[in-house]
């Protein structure tokens, strides 16, 4: 990942012109969705669906997160994000709840994984766990495969031209 290009705006850049897989883990059971990005929303049978992927589809969240003073780290081209439950609690009324149902604040943490190459946001995983008898168990996983596709809509459109090839 450039150093220059800040992390959540790539992911805000992906949300205008991409395709994602979206995939939510609980316990053993397993579902998955495609998903258009397009002009800031995420459109799931080409509805604007505002909770789909979760945080790792939206950067305003993303931000808060990190205003909230989440912990961050960089591995490589991975940006983790962690948060404890009073946290998560406080991004949303709906992350209120899911805190709420978990046990408790005390009880709950947030990992958030962004993944990236060069300057793209290929996704990432966002995973709920709780305390129980001092182990973390996870008990809620989201995931985000996203593939850009600005610039096959673009050359699509006749708005970039290729370089000639003579025969």
């Amino acid at each position: 990942m450039a150093a220059a290009a800040d992390p959540i705006d790539l992911v805000e850049a992906a949300l205008e012109d991409s395709d994602a897989t979206l995939s939510t883990d609980v316990g053993d059971h397993q579902e998955v969705t495609q998903a258009r990005l397009w002009r800031g929303q995420v459109l799931v049978d080409w509805e604007p669906d505002p909770r789909a992927g979760g945080c790792l589809l939206r950067p305003a969240l993303l931000r808060r997160l990190i205003a909230l003073h989440a912990s961050s780290r960089r591995s490589g081209d991975t940006l983790v994000l962690t948060a404890p439950g009073r946290s998560v609690a406080a991004l949303s009324s709906a992350h209120a709840d899911l805190v709420r149902r978990l046990g408790g604040a005390r009880r709950v943490e947030l990992s958030i994984s962004l993944r990236f190459s060069e300057d793209a946001y290929l996704g990432g995983d966002e995973v709920y766990s709780v305390l129980e008898r001092g182990k973390r168990v996870t008990l809620l996983r989201l995931g985000a495969q996203v593939r850009s596709r600005s610039v096959a809509t673009k050359v699509a459109r006749g708005d970039v031209i290729g370089p000639s090839r003579r025969v």
